[in-house]
């Protein structure tokens, strides 16, 4: 039975991108993506995806909260963060350096032996 997958990005390009993605890898099938965590929200308590990728950088609801409601309303769905956010970005939001940032990351691409995080997601949604 193929893994079930929805997305939330205000990007189209992007959505566009990962539904491609998505689309192509074997043993997934994509449910669709939402521009909003409002219709998110609103619309996948129906589906019940397995997995749910979340933009953090979300107009209007936020990712955080729309991963919250998410969790609330369907808690059995995995969601996977997806955020254009750059390193510098992460150590400021975190309050850490760019170097322990660039450390943690080094680390956990190392054991899922991936070299990126493009890597990471496509290994995460073909496990």
């Amino acid at each position: 039975m193929p893994i079930t997958v929805a997305m939330v990005e205000d990007d189209s390009e992007i959505r566009e991108m990962l539904t491609r993605i998505v689309t192509k890898a074997g043993g997934l099938r994509f449910l669709g993506g939402f521009p909003s965590g409002e219709r998110a929200v609103a619309e996948l308590p129906g589906l019940s995806p397995n997995v749910v990728i979340v933009d953090m950088q979300l107009p209007g609801m936020s990712g955080i909260e729309c991963t919250r409601r998410l969790k609330e309303l369907i808690p059995d769905t995995k969601v996977l963060v997806f955020t254009a956010f750059g390193d510098k970005e992460i150590a400021d939001s975190l309050s850490i350096s760019f170097d322990t940032v660039r450390f943690h990351l080094k680390h956990i691409y190392e054991k899922l032996h991936v070299r990126s995080r493009t890597e990471a997601l496509i290994k995460y949604l073909n496990k």
